[in-house]
This record gives structure tokens, C-alpha cells and sequence, in this order.
């Protein structure tokens, strides 16, 4: 058996609003650090491809600096992105399998990856 998933991509850096790269892949711009966001990225998931299986949520930056000359400012876009935007995009995506009865069945899956590596995109 071969699996093709599809894939939506969700990330501040896409150059267009919603873009369908391939038959299986569409890119989306988004902040994972705003609720709505991370809502419409499981919205577009859904209309596009008619389900989630599983969400991968691979996100992370750094400041690559000693935590003794961290600015305030950087740590917290650090905070927001590492934390709380994986946490925002993880709530929508399981609400979005509670609407679909998926939790109760304990089916989806939510895989969580970081890297202070920025994206290729960028």
C-alpha cells in the first residue's frame, strides 16, 4: 500500500495568501501565534482535502544568544512561537477533530517537531 497524503503548509513566510503548489499541497500564509489563524489553517485543510489524519507541527526560532544578553522583546517572539503557537495551532487542530467526531474514536495523530532553524522559506 503507498501512501499520498496531502499537505497544507502553513507559514508566515508563503508569498501568497493560499496557493495550490500540487494536486496534494497547499501552502497558506499564516501567524501560528493568532487563534484565528491557526483556526483558518485547519478550516483551509478540511475544505481542501475533506479531513486531517494527523498534524505535524513543526515550528521553532531562537535568538542563538546567551540568556544573560536576551533582550525582553526577543524572548518573548521566542515564547510565542515555541510555545504558544504550537499550542494555538494544536487546539485548533483538535477541535477541528472534535467537530468531526474524530476524538471521541481516538483517531488523528499530532506530531511535534522544533528547530531554532529558521524555514527555508524565508
Amino acid at each position: 500500500m503507498r501512501l499520498e497524503p496531502n499537505v497544507v503548509i502553513g507559514d508566515i513566510a508563503c508569498k501568497a495568501e493560499l496557493e495550490r503548489v500540487h494536486e496534494r499541497l497547499v501552502q497558506i500564509r499564516m501567524d501560528m501565534t493568532v487563534s484565528r489563524d491557526a483556526a483558518r489553517l485547519m478550516d483551509c485543510a478540511v475544505e481542501t482535502f475533506g479531513r486531517i489524519d494527523f498534524l505535524v507541527n513543526n515550528s521553532g526560532t531562537s535568538t542563538m544568544d546567551f540568556a544573560v544578553v536576551v533582550k525582553e522583546a526577543d524572548w518573548d517572539k521566542v515564547m510565542d512561537i515555541n510555545a504558544k503557537g504550537v499550542y494555538l495551532v494544536s487546539q485548533a487542530g483538535a477541535r477541528r477533530c472534535r467537530l468531526a467526531g474524530l476524538l471521541k474514536w481516538r483517531m488523528g495523530l499530532m506530531l511535534f517537531c522544533f528547530s531554532p532553524v529558521p524555514s527555508p522559506l524565508r
